[in-house]
């Protein structure tokens, strides 16, 4: 079902398109989390879809095609999600792809008129996930 892909500044900055008839079901990207060289293993995803195409599967497909890819690249370590809350589906999607919460921003979103909550998710490579230690930094952070 991912239909169309785009990449941007960077070479794992992703754009997958979602697309049925000519019509945009969603998209989900991948893009740099901070601007500094320490943070390029790191990036940011989100999946958004259509209010028609909610319930099909389609952010479930965008995301298992986008994540594989992120996973197969040997320059990106781990991804980030950030989660307006409340957003009961969201959160079950994160977490079916194996997302943790690791912590909340308090009214720093406005939506429908109102700030709003943001929910911090990451998600370890599958095999680094585990015990991970770092033996030095870039210095640059």
């Amino acid at each position: 079902m991912p239909g169309g892909e785009g990449r941007g500044r960077g070479e794992c900055d992703l754009v997958l398109v979602a697309t049925r008839d000519e019509e945009v079901l969603g998209y989900a990207f991948s893009g740099p989390f901070r601007p500094r060289p320490a943070y390029d293993g790191t990036k940011e995803v989100s999946v958004y879809l259509a209010e028609g195409a909610r319930g099909l599967g389609v952010a479930s497909q965008l995301y298992s095609a986008l994540l594989g890819r992120l996973d197969a690249h040997p320059g990106v370590h781990t991804q980030v999600a950030v989660i307006a809350l409340p957003n009961d589906a969201s959160i079950a999607l994160h977490r079916r792809f194996g997302f943790e919460q690791v912590g909340v921003l308090r009214e720093v979103g406005h939506k429908f008129g109102r700030y709003v909550d943001t929910a911090w998710y990451q998600r370890l490579l599958p095999e680094e996930g585990a015990g991970h230690t770092v033996s030095g930094t870039s210095g640059e952070g």
